[in-house]
């Protein structure tokens, strides 16, 4: 179904990129370290389909530009996204280079991981009430965060990128390869204002014409150009 999926959007961003008037150049916007490792674990987790599932442990570490993250085996890694800019890279094709991930962390060190090749990447603690309390503070500066960047690169308002902020959050939290086909269906349809199942059966018949009115059809569910709903589409599905 991935597959099928992504290529259905592929599409229909192609059609969309060629069909008119361009949109302008992404804005530029300042984001901190700690954005930064946010925004790159959460586009990883889309574009990977939910294969790639980190948890960021340490936003700072004594080796500078790397952070800490945990993926869902319990395996720590430390990973250098000094570079890795949100707005115009893919964090997969980031992830996946090699000058960018370090080995998973051999052994834990005292309060420390260590990596033989890079040295210590220091690990704070703190208790699960503690964790809780960060956990809250830490999801709303996220949803934030990610619905200021919404609007900035996809010109949605600020009140419709709260929105689709909230509704991939929650995706994801809800385990995108526990989903049901339905689930996936709606979704995608509050997402975009039509189904996965529709859009993959309007490319299986080749109508351009349907396939345009569903790019038109997330563009006015999200108020904005098809330029760019297109846009959009790509980054969520990691087209």
């Amino acid at each position: 179904m991935k597959n099928l999926f992504l290529t259905a959007l592929m599409t229909v961003t192609v059609i969309a990129c060629t069909g008119g008037g361009g949109g302008g150049a992404s804005g530029s916007k300042y984001y901190t370290h700690s954005e930064v490792a946010q925004i790159f674990v959460d586009d990883l987790y889309f574009e990977t389909y939910g294969s790639e599932d980190f948890e960021v442990v340490k936003y700072n570490t004594e080796q500078y530009g790397f952070i800490v993250v945990q993926d869902i085996y319990g395996y720590y890694y430390a990973i250098d996204i000094e570079g890795y800019n949100p707005e115009y890279d893919y964090a997969s094709d980031y992830y996946y280079d090699p000058s960018t991930i370090v080995e998973p962390v051999s052994w834990e060190y005292g309060n420390t991981y260590y990596s033989p090749y890079y040295g210590y990447f220091e690990k704070t603690t703190a208790t699960p009430k503690d964790l809780a309390k960060m956990n809250a503070i830490k999801e709303a500066v996220i949803l934030n965060n990610k619905a200021e960047f919404l609007s900035s690169e996809f010109g949605l308002s600020m009140q419709r990128s709260k929105e689709v902020a909230r509704l991939t959050h929650n995706w994801k939290k809800a385990g995108i390869k526990s989903m049901t086909a339905a689930e996936h269906d709606a979704f995608s349809t509050e997402l975009l204002g039509f189904s996965i199942s529709k859009g993959m059966e309007t490319v299986k018949t080749g109508d351009v014409s349907g396939i345009s009115a569903l790019v038109e059809e997330a563009a006015v569910t999200n108020g904005i150009t098809p330029e760019h709903a297109s846009k959009l589409m790509t980054k969520i599905f990691n087209m």
